[in-house]
């Protein structure tokens, strides 16, 4: 713990470094600062509150908006400094949900957020894709909508103006892009204007199991009805290994990563098919480690939910009486039926 703290207060006083990414990124090293150290004020005035002011004092966000590389990640670093400071912490969330309020696209009752043709990497795509990209609605855990309503459920529950009012419209526009039921998936991946785009996947990133699991934590946050996302997630739990696309053992998009979703649901219903669904995921995943090779350095994405950190986290974890506090970054603490301590 002492040596991640110190390379995370180390990435921190780099400003050539900074990044908005979440889970790898400097966002990433003010958030451990803050669920670590004691000090973290101290710690994080002088280095990223300071620019996060800076980037959240602008009249349009022009970064992008969501949960793993943008807006919404800054918001879940506003709900980890709101555990040891409220007043700073809910400044933060308010001004994160005042953007998400400005850059909503709204029809008929319903809201959703497009990818901006704005953000700071978007000049490198070549022009093809670049004009894909700009139309797209991410629909996704980790760059999309569903990251979006996860966030709100946390700053409804604070009872910030504008957070419930986004997050019903959110889960609306959501809800009516979902295909009926089938062995593969439910929740798309992306939709363009004249494009609906849907690739199977069972993962926390894109498909069914990140948007349910975001979906089923915002509504326990602000008591809607849950039920029809611990339905879906309960499909999940029951769907075959082959129409899942799950081949790694990482957090993002790997065995783990579900198995902790899987967990989650079954401590907040008390279900034990998801507590079947978290072995048989915890199964994969060690079966796919004891492969030659399989312990090579993964190239997948920046942060721990894409290597080998994450995966031991995870496996970590499984044994522990304890909720790992990184659950947090992946807004998957789904409010459990019984107090149960918190790492």
């Amino acid at each position: 713990m002492a040596y991640g703290l110190q390379t995370s207060i180390e990435h921190l006083s780099d400003s050539t470094k900074f990044s908005l990414h979440l889970h790898g990124g400097t966002t990433a090293a003010a958030w451990t600062v803050a669920h670590l150290c004691d000090d973290a004020e101290q710690v994080l005035r002088a280095s990223f509150d300071l620019r996060i002011e800076q980037e959240l004092a602008q009249p349009t966000w022009c970064n992008e908006y969501d949960l793993a590389s943008g807006l919404v990640g800054v918001g879940v670093y506003g709900l980890e400094r709101y555990e040891q400071d409220p007043a700073y912490g809910r400044a933060i969330i308010e001004q994160v949900v005042n953007h998400l309020a400005t850059l909503a696209e709204w029809e008929n009752g319903r809201c959703a957020w497009r990818v901006s043709d704005k953000a700071p990497h978007f000049a490198a795509y070549e022009p093809g894709k670049r004009a894909w990209y700009a139309k797209r609605f991410d629909c996704g855990m980790a760059h999309g909508i569903a990251g979006v309503i996860a966030f709100l459920g946390y700053a409804a529950e604070l009872e910030l103006p504008q957070a419930k009012h986004l997050l019903v419209g959110a889960q609306q526009w959501l809800d009516a892009k979902v295909q009926p039921s089938n062995p593969y998936n439910r929740h798309p991946m992306y939709l363009n204007v004249g494009q609906d785009d849907r690739i199977p996947r069972t993962r926390w990133c894109y498909g069914d199991l990140g948007a349910l699991c975001g979906q089923w934590n915002a509504a326990a946050r602000v008591g809607s009805n849950i039920q029809p996302y611990r339905d879906a997630l309960l499909e999940c739990a029951q769907r075959s290994e082959e129409f899942t696309g799950v081949d790694l053992p990482i957090v993002c998009h790997g065995a783990t990563g579900n198995a902790h979703i899987y967990t989650r649901c079954f401590l907040a219903s008390g279900d034990e098919r998801f507590l079947h669904a978290a072995d048989r995921n915890f199964e994969l995943a060690v079966a796919m480690l004891e492969k030659p090779g399989a312990m090579d350095p993964p190239d997948i994405y920046e942060g721990f939910i894409g290597n080998h950190v994450g995966t031991a986290l995870a496996l970590l974890a499984s044994f522990s009486d304890e909720l790992p506090g990184w659950h947090r970054l992946l807004c998957i603490d789904i409010p459990v039926q019984e107090p149960i301590s918190n790492a």
